[in-house]
């Protein structure tokens, strides 16, 4: 009955928008309840925590997340090929394999970061909130991987009402932990137990779906029928995790660059700028999780022409939101930084403004690209590339802190640097793999004609 009314008003990107616009909004409020609660200073040293965190997930992730999407739409003209119970397999195998690894990622993290943090910060780090954090981030790792397994079933409504369910239901067991105890001990705490009970909600609605909706026969003899294909696409897990090395320079383990050059204050200061550009990602990732699937499909069936229509739909959209969002920011954020988070966290609005500009590159741009790499299999001088576009990021915010002024904003530059390096060089290597998605009919009705 509500997913009918639903259905009626909303499309599914407008939906998940709607809900993640809603758990933005009020990740926003608790973000800002921790940053009045706990200060620059302590909030620095969760960035640090976090970053630490990023490093090392990027060592122990293998990547398998490219694989899924290109397994779980393979087309098999074999008729003795069982589609169901082939993509059946896909996911149980893909979840098995994160189970395994969010164990190794507690163990790695929590002596990765037991060894490691005193040389970013100053302040006493207690093994309890490593270990918090170990478990914490050990169940988001498994809580990515089922969320993004449930974009396949296509079943939006479902996901985004138990989505936003699950996520205020984590809030009122976060919230009063957090105001009892307002300090890092809370949070860390709060932290855990919140996650605690997403992630049991989400891989409750995983098994529904796939058993309710999809009539998927789970853990049967037949569940690891998809390892050979995993197998067989090692070259793609290997050039994915590399590329996961990238990831960790660009977003894992900048804020630790940060630290590295600054005190505490300064990575305060950037961490929040990151929470705040991060929080306008949510029409990312309401696009991603409707639109992957579709273009993966369309690439599948070699559907040129809708494929073209589809990114150029999303490329002008995203142009006019950034757009906005940044008029906006550059309107009003100087007034919103004192009002909710008070003059303590001045400074941070500039780099606010350009880490939000990166958002067009990866909406717009990134998210109808990539599925054209995942699809050939092609990630190799991608991944290269990637990896030059990671240490000229970092090479900018060294001279930066260097010669110019040790400040968040000088971070947010080499943040930025990144995408202008790498999307233009994303753009052509995409070109030389599908060339016909960048020539429309009619300039090939006219090279036809110069022909003749």
């Amino acid at each position: 009955m509500l997913v009918n009314i639903l259905k009626k008003y909303l499309s599914p990107v407008k939906y998940l928008s709607s809900v993640n616009i809603i758990t933005t909004g009020a990740g926003a409020v608790v973000g800002i309840i921790n940053a009045r609660l706990l200060g620059p200073e302590a909030l620095g040293v969760v960035g640090i925590i976090f970053g630490i965190y990023g490093v090392t997930s990027n060592f122990i992730d293998i990547r398998l997340v490219d694989i899924v999407g290109k397994l779980y739409y393979r087309t098999e003209i074999d008729t003795t090929f069982d589609g169901k119970q082939y993509r059946a397999s896909v996911i149980q195998i893909y979840f098995l394999a994160t189970s395994m690894l969010a164990v190794l990622i507690w163990a790695v993290y929590f002596f990765v970061t037991s060894w490691f943090v005193g040389y970013f910060t100053e302040a006493h780090v207690k093994a309890a909130w490593i270990a918090m954090s170990a478990f914490y981030f050990s169940l988001n790792y498994i809580i990515s991987a089922m969320q993004y397994q449930q974009r396949f079933s296509e079943k939006f409504y479902l996901i985004g009402t138990w989505r936003l369910l699950g996520y205020f239901a984590g809030l009122l067991v976060f919230l009063p932990i957090l105001f009892s105890k307002p300090n890092l001990d809370g949070y860390f705490f709060a932290s855990l137990m919140s996650t605690s009970l997403s992630a049991v909600v989400t891989v409750a609605l995983s098994l529904f779906i796939w058993k309710k909706h999809e009539g998927f026969q789970l853990m049967n003899g037949k569940f690891l029928d998809a390892l050979p294909d995993y197998i067989q696409e090692v070259r793609l897990i290997l050039w994915g995790n590399l590329l996961g090395y990238t990831k960790l320079l660009h977003r894992g383990s900048d804020i630790l660059l940060v630290g590295f050059f600054a005190d505490d204050r300064i990575t305060g200061l950037y961490k929040i700028a990151r929470t705040f550009a991060d929080s306008t990602f949510i029409f990312y990732d309401s696009l991603n999780q409707v639109y992957y699937p579709r273009l993966m499909q369309l690439l599948s069936s070699n559907a040129v022409s809708e494929y073209r229509h589809l990114a150029v739909k999303i490329l002008v959209n995203s142009g006019l939101l950034v757009g906005g969002i940044l008029l906006v920011e550059w309107i009003g954020l100087k007034y919103l930084i004192v009002l909710i988070l008070t003059d303590k966290f001045q400074g941070a609005e500039p780099s606010i403004m350009i880490l939000t500009s990166t958002l067009f590159f990866t909406m717009g741009v990134h998210l109808w690209l990539w599925p054209i790499f995942i699809h050939s299999g092609q990630l190799g001088l991608f991944t290269g590339y990637s990896i030059a576009a990671g240490l000229l990021q970092y090479l900018i915010v060294i001279l930066a802190f260097q010669f110019w002024t040790s400040n968040s904003a000088a971070a947010a530059l080499g943040y930025l640097g990144y995408y202008l390096f790498l999307i233009p060089i994303m753009w052509y290597l995409a070109k030389k793999i599908k060339p016909e998605i960048f020539v429309t009919t009619q300039r090939k009705k006219n090279k036809g004609l110069s022909k003749r």
